[in-house]
């Protein structure tokens, strides 16, 4: 093997770099259905699978393209849906708002209670 003790090798990598983009499917699928996701830590995961590809001599970096790309392409994805869900939540505060105010703006009655709307 042409890799130095602590390079990872080439099979470890990509098989990382399907984990991970695996991981970003299976988060955009939770958020294409409403959920909530925590994100937190794949930032220092995919800088250290860069880290890794980096080491690596130039025809394996070639190799990584591949998934590297799919990976950034699941990314892709997953902004684009936290995008939409970002600006339904929007839209849901601005309803909510809406409402509010026409509330405000009947008033309450001579008894306190807010009349009643259609």
């Amino acid at each position: 093997m042409s890799e130095t003790p602590n390079t990872p090798a080439l099979q470890d990598i990509t098989s990382r770099l399907g984990q991970v983009t695996g991981h970003i499917t299976a988060a955009r699928d939770l958020v294409d259905k409403g959920n909530e996701v925590n994100l937190g830590g794949l930032d220092r995961v995919v800088e250290s699978l860069c880290q890794d590809i980096q080491a690596l001599k130039e025809a394996d970096q070639n190799q990584c393209q591949p998934a590297l790309v799919a990976m950034i392409d699941e990314f892709d994805r997953l902004t684009q849906a936290l995008e939409q869900q970002r600006d339904s939540l929007q839209q849901q505060l601005k309803n909510v708002a809406d409402r509010g105010r026409a509330v405000d703006a009947y008033g309450t009655g001579s008894a306190g209670k807010t009349p009643y709307l259609r």
